[in-house]
């Protein structure tokens, strides 16, 4: 919580800003979970084809019955990633180990992915 509250002064102060906003603490937790965003360089047709990538994983979600798409991205970041997908996790709550139905669920959205 520190890092990541670290993060959003940072991003606040170069901003110019006096108060951490929600904005600075979601691109705080989008740094340290997914990487800095770096400037895309490949074709029309590699972004069309990422957009497609984590467009599959969003509908195979919401298909499935799956978690709660949170954010889709297709902006490059530092750490390799293509794009993102992410998820709220609604079944955090559930404890102890994830059910068979659920490993199917999930083993469809990461299929879902597939171009």
């Amino acid at each position: 919580l520190a890092t990541l509250l670290n993060e959003a002064a940072i991003a606040t102060a170069c901003s110019n800003a006096t108060v951490i906003s929600n904005n600075q603490v979601d691109f705080a937790l989008d740094k340290l979970q997914i990487g800095l965003r770096r400037p895309s360089h490949a074709a029309t047709k590699v972004r069309e084809c990422v957009a497609v990538h984590e467009a599959g994983h969003a509908c195979a979600a919401l298909l499935s019955d799956y978690d709660n798409v949170s954010k889709v991205t297709i902006l490059p970041r530092s750490n390799g990633v293509g794009g993102f997908t992410a998820f709220s996790n609604a079944a955090a709550d559930e404890g102890g180990l994830p059910t068979r139905a659920r490993l199917l669920k999930e083993l469809q959205v990461l299929l879902g992915g597939r171009v």
